[in-house]
């Protein structure tokens, strides 16, 4: 209903409408959507997500990043959330909660993690984390949950690169 059609419309997707349109002489052309098509959308970012898969599969990127050695306690972590994200709190209260004492210390690169500019924040706060390497031992992109289309600047290909090249784990 409403909510689908609330996460589809987002500024630069691409819509399939059924409308009409009606003229009034004093209020000029009207425009009414009567039904919106979820699969257009839905597969135009699935189409995406797959040339993604196959660039970066291409070049041998796709574990590039899981290949890095990890630490066996990652005590120093660059973390890229929206401040004020849930699952910000939620990943913190975990790691505070950790059954074996752990003090780690995190260091927040605050970032939209959903919208049109989310792909960009977030590369550009890897471009920071990168310039302190040494003060970290990985990091970590944290967002809650959300529907298929919140999550879609996830498939981005300048982002997918960002992290595949990155030097510590993410």
């Amino acid at each position: 209903g409403l909510k689908l059609v609330r996460d589809l419309l987002r500024e630069g997707m691409s819509v399939r409408l059924k409308v009409t349109t009606s003229y009034h002489q004093r209020y000029g052309l009207r425009l009414v959507v009567e039904d919106i098509d979820p699969a257009h959308t839905l597969g135009e970012l699935e189409r995406r997500r797959q040339l993604t898969l196959e660039a970066l599969s291409r070049e041998n990127l796709l574990d590039a990043n899981a290949r890095l050695s990890f630490p066996i306690v990652p005590r120093r972590l660059a973390i890229i959330s929206s401040d004020t994200a849930a699952g910000l709190a939620d990943f913190r209260e975990q790691l505070e909660a950790n059954p074996y004492g752990y003090q780690l210390r995190l260091q927040l690169y605050p970032a939209a993690m959903q919208g049109t500019q989310s792909s960009s924040e977030i590369t550009a706060r890897l471009r920071q984390i990168a310039r302190r390497l040494t003060d970290y031992d990985a990091v970590v992109i944290v967002r809650g949950g959300g529907g298929r289309t919140d999550l879609a600047a996830f498939d981005d290909e300048a982002l997918a690169r960002a992290v595949a090249a990155f030097p510590l784990p993410v």
